[in-house]
């Protein structure tokens, strides 16, 4: 790697570290990479120090715009580089969907080890960037999907990411609240499950700055984080099939409550299970 790419990594580095973001000089590559139009990969192996000796200034500019919008506006990574991996798969981000976390890599893998159908009817409430229902639908291929949410430009993310891994005829997606945007046919499902807003709104001062740059209506639910999650229960319950599953993602201090909330729903065999961090993070529910 050339001096030039050096510095600029070394000196990125100590501005992040100076601004208390982790990762660092992961951060900075990514950064970097980004603004030459490489990858990781090219950067550090020094293939660009070997073809062109240094970044262009125009690179160079973008960079630090980038390095300045990180550390002085704590702008997420993610949304810097419009992109991210989501169990394996590139999807498109930016400030209109809520960036997809490991612990939801963790919800898709509890919804594939299911007993479902080969050819299960699924819904994914609250696509958001069409994570969860894209990483399903690469997985069950004979599955039916459906998504909803209630934010029309996150629907235009989710809709451009699924065409992007070709199963934009595949996913359904419908504006709307919760399930009422599904037709009445969309019914006897196998699985309904969400990654729903779950912060309590007396939180949001306790939260990492750059959450400011994420969509309040992905956040939020409510006093106690639980108001999206009581509303779905009651709307799934009659679209499922009996033995059916309602799967949601959950904040790791609401597990007992959002048990509570499921069984007064009606729903049998629920369960909280547990993040790869021993942390309660999943909520689990079967139709009767």
């Amino acid at each position: 790697m050339a001096n030039r790419y050096r510095e600029l990594l070394r000196d990125a580095r100590g501005q992040l570290e100076r601004a208390l973001i982790p990762d660092a000089q992961l951060e900075a590559e990514y950064l970097l990479a980004h603004a030459c139009l490489c990858s990781r990969q090219q950067l550090r192996l020094g293939h660009l120090s070997q073809a062109h000796g240094s970044p262009t200034k125009p690179q160079e500019l973008c960079f630090l715009e980038l390095l300045a919008l990180r550390t002085r506006r704590r702008v997420p990574l993610a949304q810097l580089l419009q992109s991210w991996d989501f169990y394996g798969l590139e999807l498109e981000i930016n400030a209109d969907v809520l960036i997809p976390r490991p612990e939801t890599e963790e919800l898709v893998e509890l919804s594939l080890s299911l007993p479902l159908p080969p050819a299960a009817r699924i819904v994914d409430v609250g696509t958001g960037s069409g994570a969860i229902a894209i990483a399903i639908a690469t997985q069950r291929p004979e599955s039916r999907l459906w998504a909803t949410d209630l934010s029309q430009a996150a629907l235009n993310v989710a809709r451009r990411n699924a065409q992007r891994h070709g199963l934009d005829a595949r996913i359904k997606f419908h504006h709307g609240d919760l399930l009422a945007p599904l037709p009445p046919e969309c019914s006897s499902l196998a699985l309904v499950i969400s990654n729903p807003p779950y912060i309590a709104a007396d939180e949001a001062s306790t939260l990492a700055p750059e959450l400011a740059h994420e969509p309040t209506l992905a956040l939020f639910a409510g006093e106690q984080g639980l108001a999206l999650v009581r509303r779905l229960a009651a709307a799934a319950l009659p679209r499922l099939a009996h033995g059916a599953f309602l799967l949601c993602e959950i904040g790791h201090q609401q597990g007992q409550r959002a048990a509570a909330l499921l069984r007064c729903a009606g729903y049998e065999d629920v369960r909280v299970l547990k993040d790869l961090s021993h942390h309660d993070r999943f909520l689990l529910g079967t139709r009767p």
